[in-house]
């Protein structure tokens, strides 16, 4: 009961302090009191009969504009905190990108190397059956010399 009494005070206030009230306050200059009407603005000076100086419903406004205020406040903080929210967001999808970007990066390398790897290979089987075909030339030489010296002997 508390809470929906807290509430409709609040919603009143709110509405008050977001259209206020048009309220003239005039002096009964025969009874020597204050007459409130929805007509025209709040005098500043108020009703000195009733309210010296600036009058109750300043007061009550000054309440309801701090609790509107308040609100607003809130209002902000909640939006900052869902700006910092996103901004966490986008930096953790740059990060991301960024790793993404990076192990593509490295796959090419991996790639470039494996590629030079399978180069050097292909060079290196072709220079060993050059020498396995140099080889098999030294030793006919061999076998040649060998025969020429035995024949020359």
């Amino acid at each position: 009961m508390k809470s929906t009494v807290v509430f409709f005070v609040i919603v009143l206030g709110v509405v008050l302090a977001l259209e206020h009230p048009n309220i003239e306050v005039r002096e009964d200059s025969t009874n020597s009191r204050c007459i409130w009407t929805f007509a025209t603005d709040v005098p500043p000076s108020g009703c000195p009969v009733t309210f010296p100086a600036t009058g109750m419903a300043d007061v009550i406004s000054d309440h309801i504009e701090e609790a509107v205020g308040d609100l607003d406040t809130m209002v902000e903080e909640q939006q900052l905190r869902s700006i910092r929210d996103g901004n966490n967001a986008l930096k953790q999808q740059l990060e991301r990108q960024h790793m993404t970007n990076d192990m593509n990066s490295l796959q090419g390398q991996i790639d470039e190397m494996t590629s030079d790897s399978t180069r050097m290979e292909e060079h290196i089987t072709g220079m060993q059956g050059k020498m396995v075909t140099l080889m098999a030339q030294v030793e006919k030489l061999l076998t040649a010399a060998t025969d020429l010296q035995a024949t020359s002997d």
